[in-house]
Parts: C-alpha cells; structure tokens; sequence
C-alpha cells in the first residue's frame, strides 16, 4: 500500500509478483488501489489493475477507487480504471449516494467530467439530498465544471433537487456570480428557466432579494426574471427588496423591469387579437 502511495510502480510490481494481494483493506477500507487513486499515481493504478482488482470494493465512507480519482485535475487515473469498468457502474454511489461525476463536479476537475460523460455517467443521478452533478458546480469560483456539464447535458440545467431548487438556486443562495452568469449565459443548448420556483415557491430572484444580494438581484433582472412572481406567502421579489432596504439604484432596476415586462405582456395581448 505504501509504495502505490508513494507512486513506486517498481515496488508494486515486485510486490505484486510476490503474491501481494491488491484486494486487502487497511483500517479504512482502503486497497492498494484506492491508495493509488486517490495520490495520482496513474502508473501504480496501471499495474495494479492488469492483476485484475476487485475495482467495486468500497472504504468506510463507501468509495470505490474511481470516486478517489477524480480529485486530481490530470484524467490518467480515472481514465485507467474506466477501461476495467462496465458502463452501469459508472454510477455506482457513495455513503452520501454521490458517484464519480458528482466528485469531479464538487472537485471542479473538468477532464474528468468529459472523460465520465464520454464513457456514460449519467448526469440525472442525484445524490442523498436530490443534488445532480450540476448543483455541486454552484461552490466552485471558477465556473469551469458548470460550463463543461450545460455543454454536454443542458437539460440538467433545469433539474430539481428535494427542495425544488436547481443549480442556479443554489449558485444565487452562496452569490456565486461567475457560475449564476455560466448557467444563464446559454451554453449550448442549454436554456435555464428563470421562473422555476422551489418547494416554496421562490425563484432565484426571490433569494437573492431575501439575501439582500444587490448584485445578484441586478444581474438577474438584467436577463429577464420576473420582479412579480408569487411565493408560497404571496410575496414577490419586489416585496423583499423592499424589506430588505435594497438600494435606490437596484430598486429602479426592479421598476424598469416591470415596464419592460408589462411592455412585453401588451405586445403578446396585441399579436393574439390580431
């Protein structure tokens, strides 16, 4: 297990042809081959995986080796152990019902997104509280995953998690501009619903009303959010604002919005009289 950590593909090799069983788990659960994994050591993988490993064996937190992999920007590691696995246990899931592409989404290691995607990891899988790959991206500054994930499967872009809010929710709740502006720049063909409501009826807009996020609020008017969609109470983003002492400067951004949209509504009730 030490020489796999320490990437000494020459120790593994010898070890191995001594009878060394790449199988046996140490006091986490861990193989040889989690070990490897989990510290790059694509070269060590390599030799271990031509003994033909059990690569499904999991440590305590549940985690195969192809979890462990994708902690590492280089794809070498993941790559090596997809060529072992059948399509299907791609997704296979953690202690925290998280698979390989959530991990690389939560890691932010895009190779390996492409690589996981390319192979048939499924993007619609969600983890213990309903979150898709694409959710996780909502954390990263740099919005990298979450443009690689709308590229290669833009429906996710709308998916939902147990408390009805999508990836854009959540990237308003933590005001993390650089992925809210990738998920509603339309990447591909992805197109992100502005008006989807969570489980309490609240859009994006109404988040970041309630937060008090000035900028956020500014960004998602600017791309068109309604300032008079309802919540679960009744109240739109406008009322929020409003609450929360928004500036004068956001607050003429919600009045020009409701111009522009009552605008729109007159012209759409003109063309279906015509």
């Amino acid at each position: 297990m030490y020489a796999a950590m320490a990437d000494r593909e020459d120790c593994v090799e010898l070890l191995v042809k001594k009878g060394a069983s790449p199988n046996i788990q140490d006091g986490n659960g861990q193989t040889a081959v989690h070990l490897a994994a989990v510290s790059g050591s694509h070269r060590c993988l390599r030799t271990l995986i031509s003994k033909n490993p059990d690569l499904r064996v999991r440590d305590i937190d549940g985690r195969t080796p192809l979890h462990l992999a994708t902690s590492h920007s280089s794809s070498k590691c993941v790559s090596t152990i997809l060529r072992k696995l059948k399509s299907h246990e791609l997704n296979d899931t953690d202690n925290e019902k998280m698979t390989a592409l959530h991990w690389s989404a939560y890691n932010n290691t895009t190779e390996n997104i492409k690589v996981l995607m390319k192979a048939g990891a499924d993007i619609a899988v969600t983890d213990m509280d309903g979150k898709t790959a694409l959710h996780w991206t909502a954390n990263n500054q740099d919005p990298s995953s979450a443009r690689v994930l709308c590229e290669l499967a833009p429906l996710a872009v709308n998916l939902k998690d147990i408390e009805g809010r999508t990836a854009l929710h959540l990237a308003v709740v933590v005001g993390n501009r650089p992925v809210a502006e990738t998920l509603m720049s339309g990447v591909g063909t992805a197109r992100c619903d502005l008006s989807a409501a969570d489980m309490e009826f609240r859009t994006a807009l109404h988040w970041a009303a309630v937060l008090g996020n000035s900028e956020m609020v500014a960004l998602l008017l600017e791309r068109g959010a309604s300032a008079h969609a309802q919540d679960s109470v009744g109240a739109t983003p406008l009322h929020y604002a409003v609450s929360y002492q928004l500036s004068g400067e956001e607050m003429s951004l919600f009045s020009l919005s409701s111009i522009s949209q009552a605008q729109n509504n007159h012209v759409v009730r003109n063309s279906e009289t015509v």
